[in-house]
């Protein structure tokens, strides 16, 4: 700043031979030095004033981005309908969508897709229909994970069983996680519909 004040007196001299200020007064140059400096001092702030407008649009940014990144992943998923003759590695799709933050879970596929690199917790209920087993395996990318598996006494016309399974599982972006029938306990196996079976899970920790 000092630099351009200093400029502006050259500048003034500079005048002054050349009679643009020939008839100017010390007291004139002293006044003229003075509101110069005025300016540049109004300029300064409005500088300073920018700036910290910049700032906080930067952290507004960052904030969005946080809590973007922050966003919960969760959803839970019922079996509406029976599925009376289930088939070897039928992709399982729990219909009846409870919660999907984040939207992740697909109810047309039954898959889970991953948002984020994390730690993912899952919770698959199995029920079966009297007479008939009903087996469930978690996959992830098509490799198995683990089984639940709800067998009740198939002699036994007047009995449902259910069973469940937990698991904690480190997914990259764009893992998919889903239940599908790999056993035959039973022919065929049976999965009981009317929200008795379930396929739910959330993203524990992002790493």
């Amino acid at each position: 700043m000092e630099l351009g004040i200093f400029k502006s007196i050259v500048l003034l001299f500079g005048c002054f031979f050349n009679g643009y200020v020939a008839q100017m007064t010390s007291s004139q140059m002293e006044q003229e030095i003075n509101t110069l400096k005025l300016q540049m001092s109004q300029m300064q702030g409005t500088i300073n004033d920018l700036q910290q407008q910049l700032n906080a649009t930067a952290d507004l940014a960052a904030l969005a981005n946080s809590h973007a990144h922050n966003e919960p992943i969760a959803f839970a998923a019922t079996l509406t309908r029976t599925i009376s003759n289930m088939p070897l590695h039928m992709h399982i799709p729990f219909d009846r969508v409870l919660t999907n933050i984040g939207g992740a879970y697909n109810k047309q596929t039954g898959h889970f897709t991953a948002p984020m690199f994390g730690l993912y917790v899952f919770f698959v209920v199995a029920t079966n229909t009297p007479t008939h087993a009903a087996s469930l395996t978690l996959m992830k990318n098509g490799t198995p994970q683990v089984f639940t598996l709800a067998h009740g006494n198939v002699n036994n016309g007047n009995v449902f069983d259910t069973s469940t399974m937990t698991v904690t599982l480190l997914l990259n972006d764009g893992d998919q996680v889903w239940a599908q029938n790999e056993g035959k306990f039973s022919d065929p196996e049976s999965l009981d519909g009317y929200n008795y079976s379930s396929f739910s899970g959330f993203m524990f920790h992002r790493m």
